[in-house]
C-alpha cells in the first residue's frame, strides 16, 4: 500500500495487512494498529503519539 504522507489520525487499522506498506511521513496519531502486519513497512518520518496502538511485540522507532 502507498500511504506515504496520509492523514491516518484516529484510523482503525487493526488487523490490516500493511506488509511492505509505505507509511513514511504518515500521521498515525491516535491510530489503532493493534494486530496489523507491519513487516517491512516503512515508517520513516511518520508521526505517532502515546495513544497510537501498536501490534503486540512491535517496537516503533524511538523518535517520531
Amino acid at each position: 500500500a502507498e500511504l506515504g504522507g496520509a492523514d491516518l489520525c484516529g484510523a482503525d487499522l487493526s488487523r490490516a495487512d500493511l506488509c511492505g506498506a509505505n507509511l513514511s511521513r504518515a500521521n498515525l496519531r491516535h491510530a489503532d494498529l493493534s494486530g496489523a502486519n507491519l513487516r517491512r513497512a516503512s515508517l520513516r518520518g511518520a508521526r505517532w503519539d502515546d495513544y497510537t496502538q501498536w501490534p503486540a511485540g512491535f517496537g516503533p522507532p524511538k523518535s517520531s
